[in-house]
């Protein structure tokens, strides 16, 4: 079974809405057109599953890890003040790119054993090491909604990371597109005639940069708490077709 065979969805836990709440190139806030050239799992030390994508946009590349699990193997954590079960933010961008790209949930993707080459720390290079890939994601399009965002630098203390005085900028995925429609999955499984988040979000974000240390004092990010098991919902099977 496919470690991806358990990140799904669970009924006690509200669905995405919509709202507006490493990168060698620092892309403008905006929506673009992308094709997922690279898209496979990442185990992290910790334990914790990611999904390491390439996408071409353009002539540039834009990659991103979409940790989907924490270290415990759940898609979600429970808020520390409200107590409310919450899906990763990296998870449900990654279901979002499997549902509108491959018309199949995260849980339902398969994957096949490749050489790729991935950065080895020890080597501090990359070396052709085999991964699991997502084959049914390679060269389709999406349209993503990154976002510019200025965020304060980290470093490893007592092995864990905490923020730094420094800042720095980076880009993040802050929404996913179908590439055919610019429905997000909200609005495909609400079955909206038209696309209008999409409108939304570029007239609140094109251009502008996120600012997440205003107002704020570094300080290392506290883990959230994982919850019950999250229970398989059913197959996707022809929601977002097109």
């Amino acid at each position: 079974m496919s470690v991806l065979a358990g990140l799904s969805y669970d009924s006690n836990i509200k669905n995405e809405t919509d709202s507006v709440g490493g990168k060698f190139k620092l892309f403008a806030s905006g929506v673009y057109n992308a094709v997922i050239k690279m898209a496979y799992i990442q185990i992290a030390d910790s334990g914790a599953v990611g999904i390491n994508c390439t996408f071409g946009i353009g002539e540039d590349e834009y990659k991103e890890t979409f940790y989907v699990s924490n270290k415990e193997g759940k898609a979600y954590y429970v808020d520390k003040n409200s107590g409310e079960k919450k899906y990763l933010a990296g998870f449900l961008h990654m279901d979002a790119i499997c549902c509108l790209a491959a018309k199949r949930a995260l849980s339902e993707m398969d994957t096949e054993s490749k050489m790729v080459k991935v950065y080895n720390k020890d080597a501090k290079q990359e070396v052709p090491t085999k991964v699991d890939v997502l084959v049914d994601l390679l060269d389709k399009e999406v349209k993503l909604a990154i976002i510019q965002q200025k965020v304060f630098k980290q470093e490893k203390v007592d092995g864990k990371y905490v923020d730094t005085e420094e800042t720095r900028e980076e880009n993040n995925v802050d929404k996913v597109f179908r590439a055919s429609d610019n429905k997000t999955t909200a609005e495909i499984r609400a079955k909206a005639e038209e696309a209008a988040f999409i409108d939304v979000w570029k007239g609140r974000w094109d251009g502008e940069v996120k600012d997440r240390t205003k107002g704020k004092k570094p300080k290392g990010a506290a883990a959230g708490k994982a919850g019950a098991p999250a229970k398989p919902k059913a197959a996707t099977s022809g929601l977002f077709d097109d």
